[in-house]
């Protein structure tokens, strides 16, 4: 992926969370909510792979080090309720009962 893609994409995320949600909501009804630590997380990981494109290690240093703060804020924000959105249903293992 290109540092333009990846810078792009930072964007696009940075935007998400300029969102109404309530306009999302009725776009794509009981869609997955991702809590904004999530959301930093992800963020921060950007961050950290465009660190390793840039010339200058000055400047790599700050966006790496930005980019673990952001990582460690969104790691303390995160809300597990908000972050198991999988709709798969839990499996069962071993034979079925007997009725």
């Amino acid at each position: 992926m290109s540092l333009t893609s990846r810078t792009s994409f930072l964007l696009f995320l940075s935007s998400i969370g300029k969102l109404n949600l309530a306009a999302l909501d009725a776009l794509i009804p009981h869609g997955p909510v991702i809590s904004v630590g999530a959301r930093d997380a992800m963020a921060s990981m950007i961050i950290k792979s465009i660190a390793r494109e840039v010339k200058g290690a000055k400047l790599t240093q700050e966006l790496n080090g930005l980019g673990k703060k952001l990582f460690t804020a969104g790691a303390k924000a995160m809300s597990y309720n908000d972050d198991d959105w999988c709709g798969t249903p839990p499996h069962r293992f071993g034979p079925d009962p007997i009725p």
